[in-house]
């Protein structure tokens, strides 16, 4: 009978644990995704483009979003807009809402050029002193 009961004290803890772990991780993100290095690049979305891909992606309206929230409109399009954040709890739900993870709202997509521009002349570099071509 004790030992059953450390057990749930210990299931308790762990899973108390995880739930503030899982918060300071969303507000280091959060945190980051405001520093200038983490702003979106050329061709990289804000917060708010992605919420409203992912909105427009399962045909849902703002409406519809802000019902399954209990928010109001107006701070869905906010959000959309990127001129307010959804505090750590809403961007869950968001994420549950859109059927995937806070992973997913938060992840760049890097896409690499088709085609690699043409290799310059090692000369020139630092340390090419050394270079000698391979000739046959």
């Amino acid at each position: 009978m004790a030992l059953a009961g450390l057990w749930s004290l210990f299931n308790l803890v762990v899973l108390v644990l995880l739930v503030v772990l899982a918060i300071f991780g969303i507000q280091a993100l959060r945190k980051y995704l405001k520093t200038p290095a983490a702003l979106p690049a050329a061709g990289g979305l804000s917060l708010g483009a992605k919420l409203c891909r992912q909105r427009q992606a399962r045909g849902m309206t703002v409406e519809s979003v802000a019902q399954s929230l209990g928010v109001t409109p107006q701070e869905v399009e906010a959000w959309e807009k990127d001129t307010a954040d959804p505090t750590d709890q809403q961007l869950m739900d968001l994420a549950a809402l859109y059927g995937g993870s806070l992973a997913d709202l938060f992840r760049r997509r890097v896409r690499f050029p088709s085609k690699m521009p043409p290799l310059a002349d090692p000369s020139g570099l630092p340390g090419a002193a050394s270079f000698v071509p391979f000739t046959l």
